[in-house]
């Protein structure tokens, strides 16, 4: 009689059913026994047949339960893991974790109720290549391409060249009116008295000379002068006459570059 088929750990339903023909084969083994034991009478031969069949009947779905439900050889099968592996990897996790938890997703990026200010403007410089280009076709015109920003103070040395925009406050109107409400005809912010060149500046920017390219008059200006609305880049040049003003607005129109003489 064959050996009977150990099965390898597998499913809870197949652990049932090769225990199940485990135990029929185990009945039929002692019941074959127990008669051969009491030295009972064989039976004939056509009962012994129909017995015997019947035990290699069992026996044979037992062993072909086993070769169904048993495992490759080659699987693996994967244990689960015990209280000792859970509490292993736990130790494990808490001596590689480190002293403060990771950060959570997002959390070193700023809040987007927070302003996030840049630092202050400062616009691109033009040398001299891109300034002749710009002002190519039309000197000083407004076809220049951008302005600087309204409050920008950059730090400028001699020779640099940014653009800029200007304008004009005078002293007395032809009529004799007194020109932008004020009639600016006396001391400046230094102390100095109005004259051709003048012009007011930023706080920034008191005491720097420039030229404006393009600018009929030629002249060399220098910031003797601030106002409340003057500021960033911007420049209010001094005229006499608000006549003279208009004139030369005319020529260099409102947006220009500017080179720093000093």
């Amino acid at each position: 009689m064959a050996a009977p088929q150990v099965l390898k750990p597998g499913h809870p339903d197949q652990l049932v059913v090769a225990a199940a023909a485990a135990l029929l084969l185990a009945a039929a083994t002692v019941w074959q026994a127990t008669l051969s034991a009491a030295g009972t009478t064989p039976a004939p031969r056509s009962e012994t047949v129909g017995a015997t069949s019947s035990f290699e009947a069992v026996q044979s779905v037992a062993l072909r339960i086993s070769e169904r439900d048993a495992l490759p050889r080659d699987s693996r099968v994967t244990p689960v893991p015990g209280p000792a592996v859970i509490r292993s990897a736990a130790t494990a996790g808490l001596l590689d974790s480190p002293a403060s938890p990771p950060p959570r997703a997002g959390a070193g990026a700023p809040d987007a109720s927070v302003a996030v200010f840049p630092k202050p403007f400062s616009p691109t410089l033009f040398d001299g290549a891109s300034g002749a280009g710009a002002l190519g076709q039309s000197p000083g015109r407004e076809s220049l391409a951008t302005a600087a920003h309204s409050t920008a103070t950059p730090e400028l040395q001699p020779g640099n060249r940014v653009v800029a925009t200007v304008s004009f406050y005078y002293c007395t109107a032809d009529s004799g009116h007194p020109g932008d409400g004020g009639a600016w005809c006396g001391a400046m912010r230094d102390g100095t008295v109005v004259y051709p060149g003048a012009a007011a500046c930023d706080y920034e920017y008191l005491g720097q000379q420039f030229r404006i390219e393009g600018d009929p008059t030629g002249r060399v200006y220098t910031c003797n002068d601030t106002g409340s609305a003057v500021h960033g880049l911007h420049r209010d040049i001094w005229f006499r006459t608000n006549a003279e003003g208009w004139s030369w607005q005319r020529d260099v129109g409102r947006r220009v570059v500017i080179e720093i003489v000093n």
